[in-house]
């Protein structure tokens, strides 16, 4: 499979003293959801609170618990129909049906179709007959919005696509299908605080020529606030799909059918799987920070075969 996946690093913060407050004070305590996968992109299961190990500041991060999580997520698909999603307009029809229907059962599923604005909507539904047909009609909708009002509005859109959930679940997923060109958007931090603090994991399937090139290469696409970012910081992640050499020539050939399975495949699987971990905070945090969260072995050692997917720690809203 030729489909490249992102795998973000998030520079560490710089180390700082702790200061200790009650074990009983708010924010002593944090809950994350994160989703464990091998090699091939499939989720680990059988873990428990020894496999993982914890830091934040490079110091030990005490783990309270880590249980298996099976609850029924939910999924806000984003699709792009701006002017430069033209020629990908089958791809990405091709990457949205493909996801609903190897959906697990019981998955729902909203559908927001977008360029400058919201063009088409489907609120929450179980029945992915309902998804499947706003989706079949992405090549309608794209020719029906005026040359002018093309431009994308990425950030904007999952901004929208946050207040689709009504009241925050655990396990609550943005995923946009996008080439990543979109107009730059002054609010990044707090959209990623938003989606930290209702616990949504943002995923993006993006659309890229061979090489990189358009989407990943541009400003709005990536740099701190950018989509690449945006996905690492909210625990999700981001799947790269080459689309060949020619970015306005873009064809469904059996190879890009086969990378689309293979990536929606994974996608569908981490719907399902994953483990809530409980950690103990020894600090207030005033703004979201990274920390480091890996599976180890029975002697402490890390084990490098495993890809551990988790949101950046959120704020406490009652830090001094």
């Amino acid at each position: 499979m030729r489909a490249r996946q992102f795998l973000i690093l998030i520079p560490a913060v710089v180390m700082l003293p702790f200061s200790a407050f009650p074990k009983s004070a708010p924010c002593s305590t944090q809950r994350v959801l994160v989703t464990v996968v091998e090699e091939k992109g499939n989720p680990v299961l059988g873990l428990q609170k020894t496999n993982f190990r914890a830091k934040l500041r490079h110091k030990p991060l005490k783990i309270l618990s880590a249980e298996p999580w099976t609850g029924q997520r939910r999924a806000v698909l984003l699709f792009d129909v701006s002017g430069s999603m033209t020629a990908w307009i089958p791809l990405e029809k091709e990457v949205g049906l493909t996801i609903v229907r190897q959906a697990p059962p019981g998955a729902s599923f909203a559908a927001d179709l977008f360029a400058r604005r919201t063009e088409a909507r489907v609120p929450f539904t179980t029945s992915s007959a309902a998804v499947v047909k706003e989706v079949s009609a992405l090549d309608r909708i794209a020719r029906s919005i005026p040359r002018k009002g093309r431009r994308t509005a990425i950030f904007e859109a999952i901004s929208a696509g946050t207040s689709m959930f009504g009241e925050a679940r655990p396990g609550d997923i943005i995923c946009v299908i996008t080439d990543g060109i979109g107009v730059r958007w002054t609010r990044e931090g707090q959209l990623e605080r938003t989606l930290l603090a209702k616990g949504i994991h943002l995923y993006a399937f993006l659309l890229i020529t061979l090489g990189g090139q358009p989407g990943v290469g541009f400003p709005a696409a990536s740099g701190r606030g950018g989509i690449e970012d945006l996905t690492a910081i909210s625990g999700g992640r981001t799947y790269a799909l080459e689309t060949g050499l020619y970015p306005y020539r873009a064809t469904l050939s059996k190879r890009l059918r086969d990378d689309i399975q293979d990536l929606s495949r994974m996608f569908d699987s981490q719907l399902q799987r994953a483990y809530m971990i409980k950690v103990r905070l020894p600090i207030h945090l005033k703004k979201p920070e990274s920390w480091r969260l890996e599976v180890v072995d029975q002697h402490g050692k890390a084990n490098h075969h495993m890809s551990v997917f988790y949101p950046h720690l959120s704020p406490c809203p009652t830090a001094p």
